[in-house]
């Protein structure tokens, strides 16, 4: 299992009414919900570019590509019920402005390709 994110708040933003932001908070999300779940019900509002779930918190932060896709989401959710997992969930920008990932996921690219093989049916070539 990979090691648990921290997530930095930024320290002027206030929590209870936080700035339009790239990254919106999910919160009473079904702790069986994964990241596909969030993708196929926020996809709508715009491209997705990263998203980390938090079951035990059962909360989720999503980021996207550009603004108007977050304020998109935020503003359709403050009048409708977003579903996800079969249940509704709630919706606030995050106070944070994007989300840092770390190790495979970090801004710096590397050479390295990860492949895990399941179930293999032929034998499989590495070149």
């Amino acid at each position: 299992m990979p090691p648990m994110k921290r997530f930095r708040r930024d320290e002027l933003a206030d929590p209870t009414n936080p700035e339009p932001s790239l990254v919106v908070h999910v919160r009473n999300l079904n702790p069986k919900a994964t990241e596909a779940d969030l993708i196929e019900a926020l996809g709508t509002f715009g491209l997705i570019a990263y998203v980390t779930v938090i079951p035990a918190q059962k909360m989720a932060l999503v980021e996207f590509e550009d603004i108007e896709a977050a304020r998109a989401c935020v503003t359709f959710a403050a009048s409708n019920l977003i579903f996800v997992a079969g249940d509704a969930a709630l919706f606030n920008y995050s106070t944070s402005q994007n989300i840092q990932r770390l190790g495979f996921e970090s801004e710096n690219p590397c050479k390295v390709l990860v492949i895990t093989v399941y179930n293999a049916q032929y034998p499989i070539d590495v070149h």
